[in-house]
């Protein structure tokens, strides 16, 4: 998201420059009654100086915000460092990990700075892994115009000027391209001290909206559910075929979660030896939980057969939203090992692990073009869900798996090629 986002550098010293014009009080009350509806812990993204969460916090919130110009971000802690409950981080919407507490609600209101509708995906998928289970997402954003047009140079004069011996005003100019849904913007700001200098520097960036249907699709693709749309901040119901302003509201789903993750916490991570035929698993390796980083604890358990180590296999203890695309359950057979069965006999030998843990089903997928691995999960009883497209925010999709095959195995009804014990 770095390129294309304007002279914002420069822009932060002077970001408040019509303050006294634009009171953001009223903003700034509402996001924080929206964030008491969801709860106290908020995350801002793209949030300028944090001027919202330092609102925020003084009013009893914790907050964690985050724009990805460090300028930006060095002005904020400038005035709002030492206000508590407020951590102000440099980071990038498309690609952020914090060690934070999950947080109860989002909001944007900038996601027009986001360039293609990918992006766009990237930036849900880290605001999922940070939310907790049915947190609130709002964004605000402008839907594509109907018909292109344009509006003329106008020259911007604050009512009252706030820095002390500066006279700040901007210039501006831009056009709407309803083929693209861009909205192009060309500025140039001006101060000037008491001597007559006059700094100034140009401000030229382009803003993309997004139909209703990509939002709505990228919306459930990376795990939300719609809540609402609105036409405006009086909560009137949003109808379609019109263009302007949106709102949608809408909450991390814990609707898979539900059905995929296990029924029983960990708590120990102890585990022995299983086993079905001439197959064997060694627990060998523990992964625990990073933060936020749409990872979850895993086990990796070594395939051994007739005294040979012959592959690995993994389980993913729970469920979040990359593993929606790239399963729960992971096997590969050493290639001097493979078409002998073993990896169909380690997904039987490990039936008691996972009801140890309380899965009643899990998630394998596989690369469309993986007949192998396919056959595995017709093997062991796994049901075809759907075959889609990999999303490009993946690294499936980064090592180049195009189609992905999506099985769900029923572990509570498995009774043919029960594992004959441990």
């Amino acid at each position: 998201m770095k390129d294309n986002i304007g002279n914002y550098a420069k822009h932060a010293a002077y970001w408040d420059w019509s303050k006294q014009d634009h009171d953001r009080t009223p903003d700034d009350e509402y996001w924080y009654q929206y964030a008491k509806r969801y709860g106290n812990n908020v995350l801002i993204p793209m949030c300028a100086l944090g001027e919202a969460g330092a609102y925020m916090a003084r009013r009893g919130m914790n907050v964690t915000a985050f724009d990805i110009t460090p300028e930006m971000i060095a002005e904020g802690r400038k005035r709002f460092g030492d206000v508590p409950g407020l951590r102000l981080f440099e980071g990038d919407v498309t690609d952020f990990r914090f060690d934070i507490p999950p947080a109860d609600f989002c909001y944007s209101v900038d996601f027009g700075h986001i360039l293609t509708i990918e992006d766009v995906k990237r930036a849900l998928a880290r605001i999922n892994y940070h939310l907790r289970d049915s947190g609130g997402l709002v964004i605000e954003t402008t839907l594509p115009p109907t018909e292109s047009h344009s509006y003329p140079l106008q020259t911007f004069m604050p009512s009252h000027q706030v820095y002390p011996g500066l006279k700040v005003w901007k210039t501006g100019e831009g056009r709407f391209d309803a083929e693209t849904g861009q909205h192009y913007i060309s500025q140039r700001f001006y101060a000037e001290d008491e001597s007559g200098h006059t700094e100034s520097f140009d401000h030229a960036f382009y803003l993309q909206s997004y139909s209703r249907e990509q939002w709505l699709a990228a919306l459930e693709e990376c795990g939300f559910g719609i809540v609402g749309e609105y036409r405006n901040r009086e909560v009137e119901s949003w109808q379609s075929g019109g263009d302007g302003f949106w709102i949608v509201e809408a909450v991390k789903t814990d609707r898979a979660k539900a059905l995929y993750a296990p029924a029983v916490s960990i708590d120990h991570l102890q585990t022995g030896m299983f086993r079905h035929g001439d197959v064997s698993l060694y627990n060998d390796c523990i992964s625990l939980e990073f933060p936020n980083s749409g990872y979850i604890p895993s086990f990796q358990f070594g395939i051994f057969a007739e005294g040979r180590h012959v592959g690995s296999i993994s389980v993913k203890i729970g469920y979040a939203i990359r593993y929606h695309y790239s399963g729960q359950i992971g096997y590969e057979i050493w290639e001097a090992f493979r078409g002998r069965g073993y990896a169909t006999k380690a997904c039987f030998a490990l039936i008691p692990f996972l009801r140890q843990y309380g899965f009643q089903r899990v998630l394998i997928t596989t690369d469309e073009g993986n007949a192998a691995s396919r056959r595995v999960c017709d093997k062991i009883g796994a049901r075809l869900i759907e075959t889609v497209d990999t999303p490009t925010w993946t690294n499936l999709y980064k090592q180049g798996q195009r189609r992905t095959c999506r099985f769900e195995w029923v572990i509570e009804s498995q009774k043919e090629g029960e594992p004959d014990g441990t």
